[in-house]
C-alpha cells in the first residue's frame, strides 16, 4: 500500500507546500540534497583526475555509489 506521508517526509519542501508541477520539475529527496552538500563541503574534487586526499575520497564515494 502506498504510504503518502512517508513519501512526503522524503522531501523537505513538502513540509511547506503541496507540489503539483512534477511534469515540469522533479523534486530532490532529502537524502540526495544532504549527500550533495556533504560532497561540496567536505570533498569537492575532480573524480579520476586528482591523487590528493579529498580527490581519493571523492573517487571512493563514487565507486561505492555505483556498486549500490
Amino acid at each position: 500500500m502506498l504510504n503518502i506521508e512517508r513519501i512526503r517526509n522524503d522531501f523537505k519542501i513538502l513540509e511547506k507546500i503541496t507540489y503539483l508541477d512534477s511534469a515540469c520539475t522533479g523534486l530532490t529527496p532529502n537524502e540526495v540534497v544532504e549527500s550533495m552538500s556533504d560532497y561540496y563541503y567536505n570533498y569537492n574534487a575532480n573524480i579520476g583526475r586528482g591523487a590528493y586526499k579529498i580527490a581519493i575520497k571523492a573517487i571512493r564515494k563514487v565507486e561505492k555509489t555505483k556498486k549500490k
